[in-house]
This record gives C-alpha cells, structure tokens and sequence, in this order.
C-alpha cells in the first residue's frame, strides 16, 4: 500500500513539467515512477497525484512483496537503516531534481504568500529567532504587520483533542469586531491565537477556507496596518474599491438627490483617493467612481446591519452601467470579492481608464 511521503517534500512544490524528463511516467491518477536500489534487492515505487502531493511503498524485490519495517520505528538494525538510507536517497533525489522551493510547508500558504506578492509585491519576514518557521506580512510604509502565519498542532487553535493532532500553518489577521460573530460562523475560522481580542481572528490555511476569502480579510487586514505617522504623510492618491449592499441603503437614490454624499469611513481613506462603488447582488457590478471630499467625520451610529464610527463625503465622478463592470470582470482583473473596502489591482486601475 502506497503512503503519503511528507519529509524530503516539505516547503517544495512539484513542477510537473520536470516529472517525465526525471523518468516518471503520466497516468490516470498522476504520475509513476520505479527505481531499484541497494543492488536491485528493493525498488522505490512513487506516484505524484495531481496537487503534487506524494506517495511511495519500497518492495522487496525477491519476495515481490511491500517492505513494511522501515515504517515501524520499533524495527531497528542495519539492515533495516540501509533500506531506509536508500529509499531516503531516492526521496531526495526526485525531491531536488523536481520539485521547487517554498516559503511555506502547506499549498494554500504558498498560494496566499504569491498572490500577495503578485498584488502588492510584498513578502514574508522572520522577525522571531526562537520561532523561524513563523512568518509575517507587512505594511511596508508603517512596518505594521497584517499577517503573521505561525505552524502549530491544530487543536491548539480549534480547541479539538490534542492527540495526535497534524501540525498546520494559521493565519493571524485583524479585523473589524463587528464582523467576528459572522466570521467565526465560517468552518477553518477561529478567535485569534495568542491574541484574545475581537478584532483578530486565526484562520486555519487547509483549504476550508477559500483563497479569496483568506485574501479579502488580508486586504482589510492592511487597510488597519496603513494607518501611521508615515502612511499619512503619503502624497500619491489611492484607488479604493468599496461594497455597497442595496438592502441596507439604496445609493442609486441618494445619488439622484445629490452628488455629494455619506459613505461609512472603514478605512485609511485621503481626501482626493479615488472610490468605487461595488452594489452587491442583485446588481453585482461597479456603478460609481468617486472622490473623496472630506475624511473622518465622527459618526457614531450602529443597528442591526450596519455598525459605524466615523463617515466621509465621496462625490460622484462617473457613473458605470451594470454591464460595464460586473462581478466576473472584477474576477478576471483580479478582484475576486468585495467585502469591505481594499485598494484596488494595478489590472482594474488600468482597465476602468479606458471606460
């Protein structure tokens, strides 16, 4: 029986382009691979299923049977470590000739680590020596964190049983504590480790939570980590994109009434930065550019829906048809959800100019 191999494979992920040129061979459920070794007495059988994730059994070639005591750590002696030797060898030779280094142990950490590269170039520090695996996200100008990924036993964040619990990558981020009784509703998502405040939650990073979740909360995440002496002292504009729900307030209507209107302040916005209107479902599509006209105007107010501390004035620049900026084009410019304010892609930026 074929088992998962994790050791020589940690922090890398499979390119499969360098698999067949290694000697594996494509299949149905991935790719296939045999080499004899320790004179021809055992052969390593490895298959590479699709995610890159790796399995292998070693086979006593004179016996035509799975070798099962280099699994058993009670199985001791030279013979034994020599299997064991050769069949590492070969690990660490399909390891290093096909797979590429990672910053992270687990796939959807290293997906989370390229997007935000690819959306703000900006990557992971190791502020921590007694802790090098442990890994944060920065706000360049401020040098605040909006992310910190730390590997940890599972049942230390989820409170399950502790034994035998896999060890996983979390993902520590801020948030507004209005938001975390809905948040913690959501399966992969906890109350902040080590933290123990209602505006910072841990999301465990093994897929239960989607990427474009985990990357919406790292966006609003950075909005709180922008705000410092230095990011105030910005002078370039920015391009914010901001969700508007028609069930709690209809904008279309304040809109006809005037040009200038309130809007609920969330985030670091400047007066002259640019913001757009997101209406959610039933519309889904942009429908308002704005400036920004005045800033952080103390506006206490909460119900049921909508909790706020402060607003701004945006005035009305341009107004989209919903077929102009629908949700599937945000998606292909690299706005995969709106749900609260975040700075908007180099891609939407350039493309909302030409409209």
């Amino acid at each position: 029986m074929m088992m998962r191999e994790t050791e020589p494979f940690l922090r890398r992920t499979a390119d499969f382009s360098r698999l067949e040129p290694f000697g594996f061979v494509r299949a149905a459920d991935g790719w296939h691979y045999c080499e004899p070794f320790l004179d021809s007495a055992f052969s390593a059988k490895i298959r590479i299923d699709p995610d890159g994730a790796v399995f292998g059994t070693v086979i006593d070639n004179d016996l035509g049977e799975e070798f099962l005591p280099i699994r058993t750590e009670r199985e001791v002696g030279a013979y034994v470590g020599a299997v064991r030797e050769g069949y590492a060898a070969v690990l660490k030779r399909i390891a290093d000739a096909c797979f590429v280094p990672e910053a992270f142990l687990f796939p959807q950490t290293n997906r989370i680590a390229k997007a935000l590269f690819a959306r703000y170039g900006e990557r992971p520090d190791h502020p921590f020596l007694k802790l090098p695996s442990a890994a944060v996200f920065r706000f360049p100008e401020t040098r605040k964190w909006y992310g910190l990924v730390m590997t940890l036993p599972r049942a230390t964040v989820t409170g399950e049983p502790a034994e035998d619990s896999p060890t996983v990558e979390v993902l520590n981020c801020k948030i507004d504590p209005v938001r975390e009784p809905e948040l913690l509703r959501q399966n992969g998502i906890f109350p902040g480790y080590h933290m123990k405040r209602p505006d910072w939650i841990s999301i465990v990073l093994d897929g239960s939570v989607p990427d474009e979740l985990v990357l919406d909360l790292l966006a609003a995440s950075r909005v709180f980590a922008m705000r410092g002496a230095k990011y105030k002292t910005r002078t370039a504009p920015v391009e914010w994109i901001v969700p508007a729900n028609p069930r709690y307030y209809d904008v279309d209507a304040a809109f006809l009434r005037e040009n200038v209107i309130f809007w609920k302040q969330s985030s670091d916005v400047h007066v002259g930065d640019t913001v757009y209107l997101y209406v959610a479902a039933p519309v889904s599509a942009v429908r308002y550019r704005c400036t920004a006209v005045e800033v952080d105007l103390p506006y206490p107010y909460r119900d049921k829906n909508v909790s706020m501390k402060k607003v701004m004035r945006i005035r009305r620049e341009q107004t989209y048809p919903p077929e102009a900026v629908p949700f599937s084009k945000l998606c292909a410019l690299g706005i995969r959800a709106v749900r609260g304010p975040r700075e908007v892609t180099a891609a939407f930026s350039a493309y909302m100019k030409t409209l």
